[in-house]
């Protein structure tokens, strides 16, 4: 080619191309060329068209953020069936020149019955609206997972209106936020999308996951969780979802979701003997037959001393139980955390089967007392009456209300707290077992170190690409500089690994730092994965049941992800559809 390039330029057709190019540009800034003056054209409606989709955009993020319908039965300006995106433009036109200019503009076309060439009002822009905003705020939320690198899947599913399977993905991963004055790490769980999986068995779970991270260019060597509820086809051992996935990286741990465990404990708790299966019924039944009457409930409302002092939440075991539930939801969760609250929970269950039913019954029988009701066994004394015996009545009395006290705390109340306490036992044992292999990273000052050097064997050995043997020798130097330089009490994971970052100590213990990122990644529920079907509920509600799948998809990022969306720069995506439209109006 070196000859060729040499003669064409000395050849007069590049020379003549060449001048006249110079020209041009010469021209151009002159403002004397049709060119240039097309230019100017150009950038002047961008200007103004940028100014009007900044409007527009924002009142797209304001629907979608709270879950609204966008379209109406009609797109004609000032028509009160317009729906939520013009009848806001509308009444923000009242304030707005720029708008109340564009909306004047497209009344007038449809007043006289002719079509506006460009005017970005029409329901397939909106969705294109909508679809541009999710893109940005996923593409913010891939970002912040590519710093961070190692994520943990979680994923939930749910019937919508329209009777389709929803199924939600969401990530979870460690993301150094930062701040103006320092950066801290704190923990994302971040949705990515609504598909539709009509297919429930595991493997069609499990290639639909792996499809969409591939999808999103998302590296599946990159996670280190998987966190779903506890059915068969996600949880089990074979054919589950976790099982298909885990053979594809072995290092994507599986974590049951805590407070579905939790709820099935109580569940069966319930079912563990005829008496409770009785009770629960009874309140069931009581709560269906008010419910369904708007009469029965204003009476059951006027009752509300009575409910309050008979309020099974605020017994000691159910409550005891709820408060964990509650605690076990938090969405920055560890699993370390999570640990400490069950285990709690198990010895307040153990104290209170072992002394706590002799309190529990003295409050029953004021609450009796308070309400009018028997403060006695009446079904045991009804059966003592018949028998014939010459003794004193009262003494008779007292000694089957006795006898049946006894009874029943031993034929329910310890079989029901028997079951808790036994199941949690059995279904929280991974949990247990999954901060007993990481526990080596921040309670290394309580072992010695041949212990140290067991277990960060293994965990070496469980993550080859991203520990290194170092970790041994760097715990070893963390205890000697652990009390100069965080505090005498040990720490947890999490604030640990904030004051590592805030020490400026990371190089000294990078391989602690990586390992301290995956043990919080591994997500210990998936209530957040609940917590979008609210928001499913109200995108998709039974009036919005036609929506398409591509859409409901990115109303649910805007929804959910609504902080992210607020704070995600739209400005380079505005500019390049401002003159793509501007160059079309103009043209």
């Amino acid at each position: 080619m070196y000859d060729k390039v040499l003669e064409h330029e000395n050849s007069s057709v590049h020379k003549k191309s060449y001048v006249q190019w110079k020209s041009e540009i010469f021209k151009i800034k002159k403002d004397k060329s049709l060119s240039g003056i097309l230019l100017k054209s150009i950038n002047s409606d961008k200007e103004k068209w940028r100014e009007l989709l900044k409007r527009l955009i924002k009142v797209t993020l304001f629907l979608a953020e709270r879950g609204l319908a966008f379209r109406g039965d009609s797109e004609k300006i000032g028509e009160s069936s317009n729906g939520n995106f013009l009848g806001i433009l509308e009444l923000l036109a009242n304030y707005d020149p720029v708008l109340n200019e564009h909306l004047n503009k497209i009344r007038h076309f449809q007043e006289k019955g002719d079509r506006m060439q460009v005017h970005y009002l029409s329901h397939d822009i909106q969705s294109e609206f909508i679809s541009l905003c999710a893109a940005e705020v996923t593409k913010k939320i891939l970002e912040e997972r590519e710093k961070a690198r190692y994520y943990s899947v979680i994923v939930d599913a749910t019937p919508d209106s329209a009777h389709v399977e929803q199924t939600v993905i969401l990530i979870r991963y460690v993301n150094l936020a930062e701040q103006v004055e320092n950066q801290q790490y704190q923990v994302e769980e971040r949705q990515l999308c609504f598909v539709d999986c009509a297919n429930k068995s595991g493997k069609a779970i499990a290639d639909l996951i792996m499809s969409k991270l591939k999808i999103f260019k998302i590296p599946l060597e990159d996670c280190k969780g998987q966190g779903y509820d506890n059915g068969s086809n996600m949880k089990g051992v074979y054919k589950g979802a976790q099982a298909i996935i885990l053979r594809a990286n072995n290092e994507a741990i599986y974590s049951a979701c805590t407070c579905h465990s939790l709820n099935l404990c109580g569940e069966q708790a319930a079912e563990s003997c005829p008496a409770a299966i009785t009770f629960f019924g009874a309140i069931q039944k009581l709560y269906n037959i008010f419910s369904s009457s708007p009469q029965r409930w204003e009476i059951l409302k006027k009752k509300n001393t009575v409910l309050s002092s008979f309020n099974v939440k605020n017994t000691m075991i159910l409550k005891s139980i709820d408060i964990v539930n509650r605690v076990l939801q938090c969405k920055s969760g560890t699993l370390d955390v999570d640990s400490k609250n069950l285990s709690s929970l198990i010895e307040d269950l153990h104290k209170i089967r072992n002394e706590g039913y002799d309190t529990i019954l003295n409050e029953t029988l004021i609450v009796a007392k308070n309400i009018g009701w028997p403060q006695y066994f009446e079904e045991e004394l009804k059966r003592t009456r018949k028998r014939k015996r010459h003794i004193d009545e009262d003494d008779e009395n007292e000694n089957a209300d006795n006898h049946q006290r006894t009874k029943f705390k031993n034929d329910i109340f310890n079989i029901i707290l028997d079951s808790v306490i036994g199941d949690m036992t059995v279904r929280f044992e991974s949990v247990h077992s999954l901060c007993e292999r990481f526990s080596v990273l921040w309670l290394n000052k309580e072992m010695t170190i041949d212990q140290i050097q067991e277990k960060t064997t293994r965990l070496v050995k469980q993550y080859p690409k991203d520990l290194g043997d170092e970790l041994t020798d760097e715990l070893q130097s963390l205890r000697l500089i652990y009390s100069a330089n965080f505090s005498e009490k040990t720490l947890s994971p999490w604030d640990l690994l904030n004051a590592i970052k805030t020490s400026n100590l990371e190089k000294l213990f990078p391989n602690l730092t990586v390992a301290l990122r995956i043990f919080i990644t591994i997500p210990a529920t998936v209530a957040n994965a609940e917590r979008s079907f609210s928001v499913l509920k109200r995108v998709k509600n039974v009036l919005r049941s036609t929506m398409c799948q591509n859409r409901l998809s990115s109303l649910g990022v805007l929804a959910v992800e609504k902080e992210l969306a607020k704070n995600t720069n739209l400005d380079a995506v505005i500019d390049d559809f401002t003159m793509k439209k501007a160059r079309k109006g103009t043209l």
